[in-house]
């Protein structure tokens, strides 16, 4: 059914809302993955969480089973078949959900946006195009939610998150350890303009060390993330946009910043790439794979084109007093949402 919570599918995140018995394997239970612990919402849910942790293994007042996964797994299965354990859900129902999904996926893929290259349509042009084999590395902003939710992987080892802590910069170096490792495979660092900017020095490792790696850069004009999350919390957003400041309201209000990557990624010696249109973004992509040297795609996108969060909820403090109507508006919506909670 896919991922599951704040960055998950839709069919995964309405399996979780009708569990009665909940399996966790090696989790933290964290506040994405639970979508801040609201995601059962089955009155007598019940947990079993396999964990070599016995703190997260107690998590939800959870049945703790201190355990390797895969011989916890495999014990667990023994005495289901034993027991001639059936799931409540027939095979049709279990169909239709992921059918539903795919179609939504497909949606999302073939995007099409007035202003530019929608994020998800670009992400689908990569999936499509690039190597089964290939591996990718993502860590932060909104293409990691995009990927969980939307990436189809084919063939092991090709997909790599780093989700613990969202460390802006980590794809680039990521991209080229994956490199070190897999120097038998295509590897591609996806990546916002802002983490890139963050760190993105071990390309110049890349070439210096001779082992190809390949940047795709989406540039959304800045930290287009957090700025969506603030919007959605009833701000106007502040900060996050490479924008210039105006100087009759002081704010950062101006015109976009027109950084060239592509110049930046040729100044270190890169080959490089800029795809403004699908057809463009394909052509890159083939041209990258017979590069012999570390190159980079710049991809404009249009901001605020990434995937919605399909019935999950991430608990984000907002004031309970403010001027903004719209503030107020936002914090009562996280309070119901609270209520939903569950408390242990």
């Amino acid at each position: 059914m896919g991922a599951i919570g704040v960055t998950g599918s839709l069919a995964a995140n309405r399996l979780a809302r009708e569990a009665d018995v909940v399996i966790g394997v090696g989790t933290r239970f964290s506040d994405f993955t639970t979508a801040s612990r609201s995601a059962f919402q089955h009155p007598e849910a019940s947990f079993i969480n396999i964990n070599l942790n016995s703190m997260d293994a107690a998590k939800l007042g959870g049945e703790a089973i201190l355990a390797d996964a895969g011989e916890g797994l495999q014990a667990l299965q023994k005495e289901l078949q034993e027991r001639e354990y059936r799931s409540a859900y027939g095979a049709s129902e279990i169909a239709d959900l992921r059918a539903e999904w795919n179609a939504e996926v497909d949606r999302l893929y073939g995007a099409q946006h007035e202003a530019g290259l929608a994020q998800t349509t670009a992400v689908g042009i990569v999936n499509r195009t690039i190597d089964p084999s290939s591996v990718i590395v993502c860590a932060a902003g909104s293409l990691p939610g995009d990927l969980h939710r939307l990436w189809r992987a084919s063939e092991p080892k090709t997909y790599h998150m780093e989700y613990g802590f969202s460390c802006m910069g980590y794809e680039v170096s990521g991209a080229f350890g994956a490199a070190l490792a897999e120097p038998d495979r295509e590897v591609y660092a996806m990546v916002g303009d802002g983490s890139y900017l963050m760190l993105h020095s071990e390309f110049v490792t890349s070439l210096q060390e001779q082992k190809k790696m390949t940047v795709l850069l989406f540039n959304n004009n800045g930290f287009q993330c957090i700025h969506n999350l603030q919007r959605e919390h009833g701000s106007d957003g502040f900060g996050n946009e490479f924008r210039y400041r105006e100087s009759e309201s002081g704010r950062l209000t101006g015109d976009y910043m027109p950084m060239d990557f592509a110049a930046h990624a040729r100044s270190m010696g890169a080959k490089s790439y800029r795809a403004e249109t699908a057809e463009q973004l394909e052509q890159a992509l083939r041209d990258a794979k017979n590069e012999t040297v570390s190159t980079l795609i710049e991809i404009p996108v249009v901001p605020g084109t990434n995937a919605g969060g399909y019935e999950s909820w991430w608990n984000v403090g907002v004031p309970e007093v403010s001027a903004e109507e719209k503030v107020v508006h936002a914090h009562h919506t996280m309070q119901a949402n609270r209520a939903k909670a569950r408390l242990v």
